[in-house]
């Protein structure tokens, strides 16, 4: 093999085990099929055993979980269970899509597999991944092990290629429930090892919050966001015009209709401002709100949500200036044929900055304009991806993103104007447990004074789950 690339080695392993599996797919699909059909039969039977127990005792209330043996189907919440089709069928090697709050608490799990009974009637799962990553850039991309366009260096850049190998989106979570009198009570913990610019693992937390019923208190993903469309990359960052934060936060969801639901919440604010003077200090006076409406459907879901902020800093003895700041998210997904599925979102608003993945710490939600007067920047980003099964052990997604803002005078003349994102990747779910993939990178970053530069990424990883994925 001496000479031949390792690339070009790992492309033709890959391509000759997606033939040899190929040839049992039909096969599979059927019995998929015929394991679907059998379900729905069963939840038929359920449905009618439920009205017949509510006829003969209608003072009874149906609790949202009990315990249950490992194994046997998890039990249907009052609120109809819609996502199962278009969500539960995706694959997500990062694992974002178990970790989100969930209506009613319904587990996205078929089943009870992986949960050990405790303390009567209690539940606990451990969960979480190990992985290791491979990185090799063409030339200097800026962040190392993850991929953000708005990092690219603009300019003459020297033309030396660099690896990295980190171990840095390996994940631990705890997922605790147990049934009480106002409904499940569900405790997620989860942290990974990105937490900081470099090849070093460095604690970070990521979720740490209790929901009862719909009432959830704690640190996870924004409500603006939508982490229901997060694209099935190897990148731990994803699209730059896809909306991504995690803040402290208590929220409400009120179910309603037939897979409608409508959220509110408080969060703490992150703000993030540049000026022309030192040490300036970012104040807020209130928290940010968020008021957010998710229609789900068997084969899709769509989401549109909005932030309300109060931006605001000071420096020295300084009056303190503050400026108004919103967001609007529009945000889905939907199924194609057996498994395939497109998602993506649109946003645009004055002062979220924050919330775009390519614009977190760069100072753009807020600048001062020509006359020195503090103004929310208008920032605007949308991503596409599409998601495609081989069969049942190879997949693929293509993913395009794109960020611009409209800068204002404050602003130097290097600061961030625009960004642009592209990623194809090839994954191989070899067993329930070990994924491998493969993921090609592009992306160009545009200042302000017109000055661009661009990069070229190529990814590889392995990822050991401690449980087999949903499916």
């Amino acid at each position: 093999m001496r000479g031949i690339p390792t690339t070009v080695v790992f492309v033709v392993v890959l391509v000759l085990t997606c033939a040899a599996a190929s040839a049992q797919e039909s096969d599979i699909e059927a019995l998929k099929a015929e394991v679907k059909s059998l379900r729905e039969q069963l939840d038929n039977v359920q449905s009618k055993l439920d009205a017949v127990e509510a006829r003969a005792n209608p003072s009874s209330t149906p609790t949202s979980h009990v315990v249950v043996e490992p194994g046997t189907p998890a039990p249907q919440s009052q609120y109809k269970r819609t996502v199962d089709e278009e969500i539960r069928n995706r694959d997500d090697l990062a694992g974002n899509l178990t970790a989100a709050p969930r209506v009613d608490n319904i587990p996205l799990e078929e089943s009870d597999e992986g949960y050990t009974n405790v303390l009567g009637n209690a539940r606990v799962k451990f969960g979480g991944y190990a992985r290791l990553d491979f990185i090799y850039d063409l030339k200097p991309a800026g962040f190392p092990t993850a991929f953000i366009p708005s990092t690219i260096p603009v300019g003459p850049v020297p033309g030396i290629n660099s690896t990295a190998v980190d171990i840095n989106p390996s994940r631990l979570s705890l997922d605790l429930r147990r049934p009480t009198d106002l409904g499940e009570l569900r405790i997620f913990y989860e942290n990974d090892f990105f937490g900081g610019n470099t090849q070093e693992p460095v604690y970070n937390l990521r979720h740490l919050y209790g929901q009862l019923h719909n009432l959830l208190v704690g640190y996870t993903f924004s409500s603006f966001l939508d982490a229901d469309t997060d694209p099935d990359t190897l990148d731990y960052q994803g699209p730059n015009g896809n909306t991504w934060a995690a803040a402290a936060q208590i929220r409400y969801t009120q179910p309603f209709g037939k897979g409608q639901s409508l959220a509110f919440s408080a969060e703490g604010p992150l703000i993030d401002i540049q000026t022309n003077l030192n040490e300036a200090v970012t104040t807020s006076r209130i928290p940010d709100f968020t008021l957010k409406y998710r229609f789900e459907a068997e084969h899709g879901h769509l989401q549109l949500s909005s932030v309300f902020r109060d931006l605001g800093g000071y420096a020295g003895t300084q009056s303190q200036a503050h400026v108004f700041g919103w967001g609007l998210t529009l945000a889905g997904a939907h199924s194609v044929g057996a498994r395939d599925s497109v998602m993506g979102d649109v946003n645009y608003g004055d002062g979220i900055g924050h919330y775009l993945v390519d614009l977190a710490g760069l100072g753009v939600d807020a600048a001062l304009n020509a006359q020195g007067r503090l103004v929310a920047i208008p920032a605007f980003g949308a991503y596409g991806a599409y998601q495609h099964y081989w069969n049942q052990h190879w997949r693929s997604t293509a993913t395009y993103g794109y960020v611009r803002l409209n800068t204002v005078y404050g602003q130097a003349p290097d600061a961030f104007h625009s960004s642009q994102y592209a990623a194809g990747n090839v994954i191989w779910n070899i067993r329930d447990t070990i994924s491998v993939g493969a993921e090609l990178l592009y992306g160009t970053n545009l200042e302000k004074n017109g000055a661009k530069g661009n990069a070229t990424r190529f990814q590889m990883a392995i990822q050991y789950d401690l449980f087999p994925s949903r499916n």
